[in-house]
């Protein structure tokens, strides 16, 4: 296949990826009791394209990704009435940078089905830093001491992330085990 050929193929699935990723996104199969959502392993489609296509397309979807749904959350953290400084930290820390950073998985493209999972388990627990970060800095004015703060923040995003992670390793450990899918994914035999 031509270069050309290979450019547009890789924008092509990354497209498909990050619109599977977040329709996705928007299913809830339950909201935990302290708050967020297990969705049906929306950030697999675009840690799929990291894996296939590598780290260049990985982070080039999961900043599409990223984009959309801070575009799809927007109007509900503006409602929370956060201050101008602490507003466009949420907004960086917790809705751009926690999904850009699913691109991370592309490091780990055609080495092994191992490397595929471990992968997955990096961007994830990346993604889950990203959220402890911002409970401990921006929600901390919401709990007094600083390690209850760190307990709320670990809980809070560890509970929805642990299964978000969880889940979605098992499916990606399940995909690679498929020929079809290691084949797609550049995985040796």
């Amino acid at each position: 296949m031509q270069n050309g050929n290979k450019t547009v193929l890789a924008m092509v699935e990354t497209a498909i990826l990050v619109a599977l990723s977040t329709v996705l996104s928007m299913i809830s199969l339950f909201t935990l009791p302290m708050g967020g959502t297990l969705t049906p392993a929306s950030m697999l489609p675009v840690i799929f394209n990291g894996l296939r296509n590598g780290p260049k397309w990985g982070f080039a979807g999961s900043v599409v990704f990223a984009g959309v749904q801070m575009l799809l959350s927007i109007a509900k953290v503006v409602s929370w009435g956060l201050t101008p400084l602490v507003l466009i930290v949420c907004i960086g820390v917790d809705y751009l940078l926690a999904y850009i950073v699913l691109g991370v998985a592309g490091f780990f493209a055609g080495k092994s089905r191992t490397a595929c999972v471990v992968g997955t388990a990096v961007a994830i627990a990346l993604r889950f830093l990203c959220h402890f970060i911002t409970g401990i800095t921006i929600w901390a004015e919401w709990v007094d001491g600083f390690w209850p703060v760190i307990r709320y923040s670990l809980f809070y995003n560890g509970s929805y992330m642990g299964l978000e992670l969880v889940l979605t390793c098992v499916i990606m450990a399940a995909l690679v085990n498929v020929p079809q899918i290691r084949k797609l994914l550049h995985i040796p035999a």
